[in-house]
């Protein structure tokens, strides 16, 4: 399951009903545009949220932001520091995170 943790936002470009709904979401894979990264594992572009029959956020969406968004999954090999002057092995590394990154479209 997803959560969203963090939104980052223009400050002269608020959206406080769709922050907090993002908040109390989840998403499981393949449900709304976190899920249907995280499923495919491939970028996703949606033209028109508002219209899209896969967006559960649709109606805040609408009101607040831009219809069109766009995701794409990344994946942290490192628990801790993605980056470290010194070569590891990858037993060192610890588990693989993968996550979800949505951008919105201008």
């Amino acid at each position: 399951m997803l959560r969203c943790v963090e939104v980052w936002a223009q400050r002269i470009r608020r959206v406080p009903q769709f922050e907090a709904t993002s908040r109390e979401s989840t998403f499981v894979p393949g449900i709304g545009l976190p899920g249907r990264v995280w499923f495919s594992r491939e970028p996703i572009y949606i033209p028109d949220v508002v219209r899209d029959a896969n967006f559960p956020r649709a109606p805040i969406t609408g009101r607040e932001v831009s219809n069109s968004r766009f995701g794409l999954p990344y994946l942290v090999l490192a628990e801790k520091t993605p980056f470290h002057p010194q070569k590891r092995r990858a037993e060192q590394m610890g588990k693989p995170k993968a996550g979800v990154a949505a951008l919105r479209a201008r």
